[in-house]
């Protein structure tokens, strides 16, 4: 048994494509729809006109129906103006068929109201010139029923129907096309107005993702940029550090081997001894670098920085003890920001570490923390009374690896390396202001 509905939908969907934007899409089935309706609405005049012997009006609706279905068939064959234009030819055409046959006012001039609104439905708005030659066929008919009217007489009227006057029932089809007509015309452009929504908020999420795309390409290259600089430090260690004690180990080797047994041997063994120690020292130092990357695997939460504060204070209760050490935080206990808690932990121990390492020797080693938070970035200043750095002197060396500062040499120089690693690797920046033997402060900011 035939399913109608899907028929019809097949009927409607002649010529509808992926390839062509939706509203055109909606445009050509609203069309194809359209000529479903004409070929139904107008099938009963098939049987009026012939109970009356009108056999002239009965060819008319003939070829009304022809034109409707070769409109159809030439959407199907993706053939859209030639489609377009012979709707607009078979429609009018018919129009002054039933002028002439059956009378004017008959109620198809009713469609000459709507000719430029069809027009317009049936092409799209940028094809001007189709539009003009379109709209001069229409003004053509237009006369030309006019015309008709002035200087034929119909053979035949309405009141000759099967003896019944069916204006009323002609006008109502025409009513009822006109209406399909304003509806498919304002659908239509609803979903033009909503496909141009839809593609600018498409432009505006490209957009956003082309930003962050590019962020994350600026971000990656300053990794990488960090990276490479890291990467000369490791290359500087491997290539200096760890050559040297080799080397004197071989040399020391060499002498043992070329004395054999005697009195030197002893002196030998322990140069031997010290320069693995120093090469153990390295090592570790290089563990401790590469163990600082991993920490970026860690997921990065809310931390408080005060609570920070406190547990690194503990981690360094015996030094702070020791010394005597003051830690005075100077800002709202309530300042919370996004970070890895356990990057922020080595940043703070080394500079406090470093802090209380420099002190002077007639005064007792005294930390302010200051911080404020603003929407752009998290600002945290750690100022010491210590013996200072000379910036004129070390500026450009005062986080390189293996470099210390001043006459206390207990550190081995990775500290503030190290700082300025994991302050990088957080994304924020580091600097520092200092004056010898008057203090120095280190200045981080980290970008919300």
């Amino acid at each position: 048994m035939w399913n109608f509905k899907k028929i019809v939908e097949e009927i409607t969907h002649a010529g509808v494509t992926e390839a062509i934007a939706f509203e055109k899409q909606y445009r050509l089935k609203s069309m194809n729809l359209l000529c479903v309706i004409g070929i139904l609405i107008i099938s009963p005049y098939y049987i009026i006109f012939s109970m009356s012997g009108l056999w002239y009006p009965v060819l008319v609706v003939f070829l009304f129906h022809i034109s409707f279905f070769i409109v159809i068939f030439l959407n199907y064959l993706k053939s859209y103006t030639a489609g377009n234009y012979l709707l607009i030819f078979g429609t009018n055409m018919g129009i002054l068929g039933m002028s002439y046959f059956i009378g004017f006012d008959s109620g198809f001039h009713l469609y000459f109201m709507t000719g430029p609104l069809f027009i317009f439905w049936i092409f799209d708005l940028n094809q001007k010139k189709l539009i003009a030659y379109a709209i001069a066929l229409e003004l053509f008919f237009v006369v030309l029923v006019f015309l008709v009217k002035a200087y034929f007489v119909s053979p035949y009227s309405w009141k000759q129907v099967v003896g019944l006057d069916i204006y009323y029932l002609n006008m109502s089809f025409n009513l009822c096309l006109i209406f399909l007509l304003f509806y498919n015309y304002t659908k239509y452009y609803q979903l033009l107005t909503d496909s141009l929504v839809q593609k600018q908020e498409n432009m505006e999420t490209e957009v956003v993702k082309r930003i962050k795309s590019e962020e994350y390409t600026s971000k990656l290259f300053e990794d990488l940029s960090i990276s490479y600089k890291n990467l000369e430090q490791f290359s500087y260690i491997v290539s200096h550090n760890v050559r040297s004690p080799l080397s004197n180990i071989k040399g020391f080797l060499s002498i043992y081997e070329a004395n054999g047994h005697n009195t030197q041997n002893d002196q030998v063994i322990d140069s031997i001894k010290e320069s693995a120690e120093h090469l153990d020292e390295i090592i570790m130092d290089l563990n401790v670098l590469l163990n600082a990357k991993n920490l970026l695997l860690e997921n990065k939460r809310v931390v408080n920085l005060s609570e920070a504060i406190q547990n690194v204070g503990v981690s360094l209760a015996a030094e702070i003890q020791g010394s005597g050490a003051i830690i005075k935080e100077e800002f709202e206990r309530d300042l919370n920001f996004v970070t890895i808690k356990t990057i922020l932990h080595s940043i703070l121990f080394n500079l406090f570490q470093n802090s209380i390492r420099h002190n002077k020797p007639d005064s007792y080693p005294e930390i302010i923390i200051k911080a404020k938070k603003t929407q752009e970035y998290t600002e945290i200043k750690i100022s010491d009374n210590g013996s200072g750095i000379d910036l004129k002197k070390y500026n450009d060396r005062v986080f390189m690896l293996y470099h210390t500062f001043g006459e206390k040499t207990e550190g081995r120089g990775i500290g503030l390396f190290l700082v300025r690693s994991n302050v990088e690797m957080l994304g924020g920046r580091i600097s520092i202001e200092s004056k010898l033997n008057e203090g120095t402060t280190f200045i981080i900011q980290f970008k919300n």
